[in-house]
């Protein structure tokens, strides 16, 4: 099969992978080796911005001086090895106090990141988000807000809802990949022939009142390939433009 690929410039490359055996043994992994073109080059994500990271520790912030935003993101609803929840949620609310007290005040708005976020135990997030409500200068509409998408399920889905009803926070960005009003609270058994691990739901979750396949952002902002391609994240920009 032949592919002709253009990198951001327009300048076009051609790849042609090679049918191979599926042959086992030496013979056969030398065979399948030799047909897969090489990666010649690698992106370099080290210049690249916080949300756009492919890999990054699952929770934290960073203050984006030039618009006054303090992005907070958080990937997983489970404490890490090295690092509570608690202790994140301590860490942004002081950097939230510490925006707001600065004269002139450093931060005009906080943005919470919750598109990467698959779930967990969503309680964690808690007092995080009770903190955002008790700030009195996030309490006015447009200071607030949450990026959703289709990366976000399950208990970040529930994380999302309470900071919209708990703390006034905007919804921006995509509909969820995950369905509110579900099954969840899994557990699991291994089958006892194979040892394969199962895992089952024990408990409906309704979240909204509505039977809806998706919670909907108040704020569409979807991701375009031009945007992708040129490094742009529509849906902060979004809830930076915000007024």
């Amino acid at each position: 099969m032949e592919l002709t690929l253009a990198d951001p410039s327009g300048k076009e490359t051609t790849i042609v992978l090679a049918s191979y055996s599926k042959a086992g043994g030496a013979s056969g992994a030398a065979s399948r080796a030799a047909s897969r073109p090489a990666l010649t080059t690698k992106p370099d994500t080290s210049a690249l911005p916080t949300w756009a990271k492919p890999q990054r520790f699952p929770s934290g912030q960073t203050l984006l001086a030039d618009s006054k935003t303090l992005y907070i993101w958080y990937d997983t609803c489970q404490d890490q090895p090295n690092k509570k929840v608690n202790d994140f949620a301590a860490e942004a609310l002081a950097a939230v106090d510490a925006g707001l007290a600065a004269t002139p005040p450093a931060i005009d708005r906080v943005v919470v990141d919750l598109r990467r976020n698959g779930g967990g135990d969503n309680r964690l997030l808690d007092p995080l988000i009770l903190g955002l409500r008790d700030r009195e200068p996030l309490r006015a509409k447009g200071r607030l807000f949450a990026l959703i998408g289709r990366g976000t399920y399950s208990s970040a889905m529930m994380n999302a809802i309470d900071l919209r009803k708990k703390a006034g926070a905007l919804l921006v960005g995509e509909p969820t990949g995950g369905k509110p009003n579900t099954y969840g609270e899994t557990q699991t058994f291994p089958l006892p022939n194979s040892k394969v691990l199962v895992q089952y739901s024990t408990k409906f979750f309704r979240d909204i009142d509505e039977d809806l396949d998706a919670i909907l952002p108040d704020l569409v902002a979807a991701p375009s390939p031009e945007s992708y391609f040129s490094g742009r994240d529509v849906a902060l920009e979004a809830a930076i433009a915000y007024h």
